[in-house]
């Protein structure tokens, strides 16, 4: 008589967003990665994006009503904070024992919920941090989190992030998110047919900035050095892929008038949210990474995505960009400097032979350390390493 098969380890997901942000395309990558292996359900705060490519992908989807701060910590945000938290860990307790998980895996903001629950329902917690907090007192607070005796492993997706957590080094593994390179990969032979497509020469120079349309992702900048390089008589234009939250829908607004106003709406074309990424980043010369956010980031999927494509990188040297860059990976600037953006995409454009060092080196990085495959596999490692501490 046979013996009957073990079930798969189950693991419950808390994810703080219905929308698909660079943290959330990790959530989804491991998850397509590892459900072979672990049986995933994940929590949501509300239907949407996010919720709908899980369940295409058959993963159980439930909706948790995280508190969220929407006025920055006010006093109405603290009056309500703790009874919709509670209100929350009330739910995900039910959903661990309804589920019969045997961890719970959380992302960025649903940290402390995960511990508390955890500590409740005597589950492991591994939490994973994609952004670096953007004060010590918030690294502090996650540390503390963290060295909670239910969280048994940190995933932090940078080095930079964990020297802010000295609270709990012991538990912190810095891993690098990885690239699907599968789905991101040259595709030289549509160069010329893309850019036609967006009414572009192929002996147009094209820069692509690609994320949420937000302040701290410093488009402003990228369009300030484009009119840089245009004054010089360059043919350069500037694609920017990605849509604005409601909340920053009057950047978006003003984005567009300083595009008008500095004489640069016929080189910048704005595509808004687009599914056809990779066919994008076969048509672009250069990826652009001017972030300027307090947070700084830490393993941007932008400048992955950018490698695998073999698309040359040059990046504002924030967060965990300067390791990430090492080994002529990519091309820094200062933040939020677009004259001296302007001088790192000058210098792609001007030595074709850096250009190539740039595209191997990124293509290089995308295939090794910083492949899906890899970085899944090490996150297998810390669920398994979670459950048997």
């Amino acid at each position: 008589m046979s013996e009957p098969l073990a079930r798969k380890t189950r693991i419950l997901v808390l994810e703080a967003t219905d929308r698909i942000g660079g943290g959330q395309r990790v959530t989804l990558d491991l998850i397509s990665q590892l459900k072979d292996r672990f049986d995933f359900t994940v929590a949501v705060p509300a239907e949407g994006q996010l919720s709908e490519e899980l369940e295409s992908m058959g993963v159980s989807v439930h909706v948790v009503k995280y508190p969220s701060p929407k006025w920055k910590f006010s006093a109405l945000d603290r009056m309500s904070y703790l009874p919709r938290g509670l209100f929350a860990m009330r739910r995900i307790t039910k959903l661990v024992r309804e589920t019969e998980a045997d961890l719970i895996y959380a992302t960025s903001r649903t940290s402390l919920w995960a511990a508390l629950v955890g500590r409740i329902t005597k589950r492991p917690v591994v939490m994973h941090l994609h952004l670096i907090p953007p004060t010590a007192r918030t690294g502090w607070f996650l540390g503390k989190v963290a060295a909670m005796a239910p969280v048994k492993r940190a995933l932090v997706a940078s080095p930079a992030i964990a020297e802010r957590l000295p609270a709990a080094k012991t538990k912190v593994f810095s891993s690098p998110n990885g690239v699907d390179i599968q789905k991101f990969r040259p595709q030289p032979n549509l160069k010329d047919d893309v850019k036609a497509e967006l009414g572009l020469s192929p002996d147009t120079h094209l820069g692509i900035v690609i994320g949420e349309i937000a302040p701290d992702k410093g488009q402003d900048d990228a369009v300030l050095a484009l009119r840089e390089l245009a004054l010089e008589d360059r043919d350069v234009a500037l694609l920017i892929v990605g849509e604005a939250r409601e909340s920053n829908r009057e950047f978006r607004g003003s984005l567009k008038a300083l595009t008008q106003r500095v004489g640069m709406e016929s080189r910048v074309i704005f595509t808004g949210h687009r599914s056809d990424v990779t066919r994008l980043l076969s048509a672009a010369d250069i990826a652009l990474i001017p972030s300027k956010g307090q947070s700084g980031e830490a393993c941007p999927m932008a400048a992955l995505e950018a490698w695998a494509s073999g698309v040359p990188v040059a990046a504002s040297a924030v967060g965990g960009i300067p390791v990430m860059l090492q080994s002529d990976r990519g091309v820094q600037f200062l933040p939020g400097d677009p004259k001296s953006l302007a001088t790192a995409w000058r210098s792609v454009i001007d030595d074709p032979d850096l250009a190539e060092r740039l595209r191997w080196a990124g293509l290089a990085a995308a295939r090794g350390e910083f492949s899906l495959i890899n970085s899944a596999e090490r996150a297998g490692r810390v669920f398994n390493e979670a459950l048997a501490a």
